[in-house]
Formats: C-alpha cells, structure tokens, sequence
C-alpha cells in the first residue's frame, strides 16, 4: 500500500518533469545559436499522450515545430575538428588573388599589421584584460609596422612580402584587375565572372627572409652555410579561412625562393608547440619537423602588463628541389598520355 501511493506521488511529478523537459527542447531546437535541422528533433521518441504542448490554452503540434525549423536545415555549415573541438562555422568561399609587395604603402603596412596582431594575439591568447589589452595591441600593432617596413625596405638581408587581397566588383578608388587568371576560386566571383573586378581588402600575409639559421652539423654539408629561407608571420583572417588562401601565400614564398641567387635547395619556418593546427598545416604540405627549441619567447598579453614568456617552437623544413622535382614528374605523367592532356585541359 506505501509502494502504491508512492508510484501515485511520483507519477505527477513525472509527468510535470517530462512536459518541462520537452518545452525546452522545443526552445533549444529553435534556437539560431544551435543551428540545428529539424531531423534532429524529429528523431526523439514523444510519447503519444505529450505529442502536443498545452501552454496558456496554445498548442503547439510537433508538426508545426518541425516546420518551423525546416529553414535552417538548408543552412551551409562547416564541422570544424581541427582543434581537437566539435564547433560550427558558416562557410564562405572567398574569390582572392596574391600579390608580391613592390611600393612602399603605408596604408597597406597598416592593414597587414592590424591583421596579424589580430589573428596572433586576440585569438590566439584569449580576451585578457578589456582596458589593458587594448593599449598592449596598439603597442605591438606599431612595433608590428615599424618591423615590416624595416625588414622589406632597409634592412640587408633578402625579403619578399605576399599578401592577398579579396575580390570585388571594380571600384575607382581601387586596383582593376587586368588579369582574371589570377582570381583563386573564381568561380565565387560576384556577378558570375561577367563585369570587371578590382582587389580589395587584405586577407591574408606571407613573408620569407634570407636569413641566419643554423641546424647543426648539417650546416658542414650546406652550399649556403648557416644562411637559409625563412618563412614567417603567415596569417589569414578568421573569415577569410578554408579558402586556400594559406596555402597559395606558401606556395609563393616557395616560389620566389626558387628564384633567389644562390639558389637555396630548401625552406625553413617555426611553429607554436601548443599550435596543432598550424603543424599539420605544414605536414600536408611537405614540411617535416626537424627539431624544438624550448628556448623562444613570445609575448603574453593576457596580464595588466605586456610581457615575454618562454614557449617552445618546433622547426620544420621542406625540400625545395625534392618538390620541384615531383611537380615536373607529375607534368611528364600528365602530359604522357591521352587522359593526361585531357585532364590538364579542364583543370
């Protein structure tokens, strides 16, 4: 008899717990922050006697909430897991082109460096302290400027400089695009390819440096010595990201590398450690790690005060001649053969 009026206590409660529970499932399924599809809640088993809600003599029919909610099943998402975390991102395919600095602009230093401290230090090392932050940014904003302008005009050693640029419908305030075999993914273009297009605002920045670089008793054996390429500061902003913009800013420091006198047969760069993404990046491309230098420091900008902390930087290198070697190869086999010609045709 007490187990019996116990189950006629519990079950009210039960059921007031499961009508709860489904209101705010029907609240989180509607909701934009989630960006779910209907089938998600469409695959939940209701019991037949709560197929309806009554609130406030409303009802709301299961239904009519799927329907609800068919318009974002068509939305274009992206499953972003490459550091290590289940998150969704709108997807855009950005048209852009890369372009090697030739002219001094100072505008145009301004934007590269307002980029890179944007994706290197607000990004990466969290929100910190709102007012004290603000002021560490503009500090290294300008240091950031100063650097650039130094390394790519005055400075002894060799520097190129590769940025890429949106494209957009031609403005007169801005460069035309003469060439339109330049766009990357110019199947994006606005307007379908069919009026002309200008460069717009930067995407993204590249930089590689003739520069002093010793990997220890492999120098002995290097034509070059201790003097290397060296690829730094790529950065591409977070909207601008999955585009391919990353790897053609790489591929044109590689490029312009090949052209250098002394030829060098090999490129260098460093990586964060705590950087995953970046490394495998890299690896997909060609380089391999080489060594870690736990010695490097960088600056830390979650505190009230701007400081330098120790980090750790994984070098990693690529061969240049080994993979100049393999796109001939890959020419030779394409253009070998019927399918080969065929297929370079429609590429």
């Amino acid at each position: 008899m007490n187990n019996y009026n116990s189950r006629c206590l519990l079950y009210p409660r039960f059921l007031i717990l499961s009508l709860f529970s489904y209101t705010i499932l029907i609240q989180l399924q509607s909701s934009h922050s989630l960006r779910c599809s209907a089938p998600l809640l469409s695959s939940y088993r209701i019991p037949k006697n709560l197929r309806s809600i009554h609130l406030k003599s409303n009802v709301l029919p299961i239904n009519t909430a799927i329907q609800e909610l068919q318009p974002f099943q068509d939305r274009v998402v992206q499953l972003n897991k490459s550091d290590g975390s289940d998150t969704l991102s709108d997807f855009e395919i950005i048209p852009f082109i890369v372009e090697r600095i030739e002219n001094n602009y100072e505008k145009d230093f301004r934007e590269i460096s307002q980029m890179c401290i944007e994706v290197f230090f607000n990004e990466l090392n969290g929100d910190g302290i709102a007012v004290f932050k603000s002021l560490q940014l503009g500090y290294l904003r300008n240091a950031q400027y100063s650097d650039l302008r130094m390394r790519r005009y005055m400075a002894k050693d060799k520097n190129d400089m590769f940025i890429a640029r949106k494209v957009i419908p031609y403005q007169k305030d801005k460069q035309r695009i003469m060439d339109l075999k330049r766009i990357f993914n110019a199947d994006y273009l606005p307007d379908g390819g069919r009026v002309e297009y200008a460069a717009g605002e930067i995407l993204g920045f590249a930089e590689v440096t003739k520069k002093p670089f010793g990997l220890g008793a492999e120098d002995e054996f290097s034509e070059t010595g201790t003097t290397r390429p060296v690829i730094a500061n790529v950065a591409v902003k977070k909207k601008a990201r999955q585009c391919g913009i990353g790897s053609k800013l790489v591929d044109a420091c590689e490029d312009i590398v090949m052209s250098w006198i002394p030829k060098f047969s090999e490129i260098i760069l460093e990586v964060d450690e705590d950087n995953p993404r970046a490394q495998n990046f890299y690896r997909k491309r060609g380089y391999q790690e080489v060594f870690s230098n736990p010695t490097c420091r960088r600056y830390d900008t979650s505190g009230y005060f701007l400081k330098e902390v120790r980090t750790t930087k994984i070098c990693m290198r690529k061969n240049l001649v080994l993979e100049q070697a393999k796109k001939e190869m890959k020419n030779v086999v394409l253009d070998s053969n019927a399918f080969g010609k065929f297929w370079k045709a429609i590429s």
